[in-house]
């Protein structure tokens, strides 16, 4: 975890290592039909949000009218997400940036911010929500961000030397915004605009392909500052959960 807060790498490329709980393989074969992620090269012109977009069946996807209107309609979404243990993205288009805002506050209002997190194109004028109600999310993202900053601080003169972030929100070059489930930065990133060096991402079962879409752009638009993202897959009957790391690498097959 030490070489999170070293000196920034040339992103030339994805690297993924995965660590997955032995019950989870053995009581569920299926539960090891995603395990070998499609790394993203430059011939790809999808961008991360693309990507993302394309998974969203079309019954998650929403046209902007108003703010309060998107409120009401995310709340019913999250009892359903509550009631069925799980989460859910749900694209909405024709959100221009200026509404942002006003959909923060609707948001705050009917009391589901905190089970929401957002991921903005400006240049298609669309958002991208992710629904994560419920304590399993919040224990599981939680709990491993303690575990990580206990780790770092066990290491010889990192005491002190880092800054949790929680769920900000980062603004990317070409009106690109996203937030993440816990973030952390060194403490030498002293502006409130510094990026990330360790992002989590966390999403129930059937997510695992869009929570490796969310790593690509933190990877992709933080300019090498966003060293590292883990995702978390979590599962249930049987419980289980599934980790990857996700991070840059220099790839000496491709020229710069």
């Amino acid at each position: 975890m030490a070489e999170v807060f070293g000196n920034e790498a040339e992103p030339f490329g994805f690297r993924v290592s995965v660590s997955r709980r032995k019950e989870a393989i053995s009581e569920s074969p299926s539960w090891d039909s995603e395990s070998h992620p499609v790394l993203s090269g430059s011939a790809d012109p999808r961008t991360p949000f693309t990507k993302l977009l394309g998974l969203i069946p079309g019954e998650d996807k929403l046209r902007f009218s108003t703010a309060v209107n998107l409120a009401e309609r995310i709340k019913e979404r999250i009892e359903q997400c509550l009631n069925s243990s799980s989460g859910s993205y749900v694209a909405v288009t024709g959100v221009a940036e200026g509404a942002l805002a006003h959909i923060d506050q609707a948001f705050c209002k009917q009391g589901i911010r905190s089970s929401a997190r957002f991921t903005y194109e400006g240049p298609l004028d669309s958002l991208i929500i992710r629904l994560m109600p419920g304590v399993p999310h919040d224990l599981i993202s939680r709990s491993f961000f303690y575990q990580v900053g206990r780790k770092i601080d066990s290491f010889p003169g990192l005491v002190g030397t880092w800054f949790p972030l929680g769920s900000g929100e980062f603004e990317a070059h070409g009106r690109r915004k996203k937030q993440g489930d816990e973030a952390i930065k060194p403490a030498t990133r002293s502006l409130e605009t510094d990026w990330p060096s360790l992002v989590i991402e966390v999403g129930y079962s059937k997510s695992l392909q869009k929570l490796r879409f969310d790593a690509e752009w933190w990877l992709k638009y933080s300019a090498g500052q966003t060293r590292m993202v883990i995702i978390i897959k979590i599962k249930c009957n049987p419980n289980a959960i599934r980790l990857e790391c996700w991070e840059m690498y220099r790839d000496p097959a491709r020229r710069v």
